[in-house]
């Protein structure tokens, strides 16, 4: 069975013509970079995918930075839970507090927070946990709760 050779991609293709044209190559100056380097070709499109990325290597010693990727939006219909790092968080801030004797209170600061529509960390969204979160931080550093107990 012969090993097939996987052919450029077209994310790679964009990346190539964004670095093309970032680093205002001319036609002439991109087509003698495939000639010389690629045992003369003339356009992206016939390299495999090692020979783009070797391409994309490339731009980058000529100074051609790419920008990072854009995280992707969630969808309206998508609802992100809260992370492991942000429940963990959450178990910090409740320690620190001396909640942890008493798992009713951050059950009770949880629904309040989210007006009632939650109880456990497990529950929270990613913007309900780092709203929680703040509020913790809130109280642990004597902000809003200790001023309205007139301390």
């Amino acid at each position: 069975m012969k090993p097939t050779i996987k052919g450029v991609t077209n994310p790679q293709k964009a990346r190539i013509h964004i670095a093309i044209a970032e680093l205002k190559l001319s036609d002439e100056q991109y087509r003698d970079i495939l000639f010389v380097n690629f045992k003369g070709a003339t356009s992206c499109a016939g390299l495999s995918y090692r020979q783009a990325e070797a391409l994309i290597g490339i731009f980058k010693r000529l100074g051609w930075k790419p920008k990072r990727p854009r995280r992707e939006k969630t969808p309206a219909n998508v609802t992100r839970l809260a992370s492991k790092s942000q429940k963990w968080k959450i178990e910090e801030l409740e320690e620190l507090l001396g909640w942890d004797a008493d798992k009713e209170r951050l059950k009770g600061f949880i629904r309040r927070m989210t007006r009632g529509k939650r109880t456990h960390v497990v529950q929270l969204t990613s913007l309900q946990a780092a709203r929680i979160i703040e509020g913790l931080k809130g109280i642990l550093s004597g902000g809003r709760a200790q001023r309205a107990r007139g301390h």
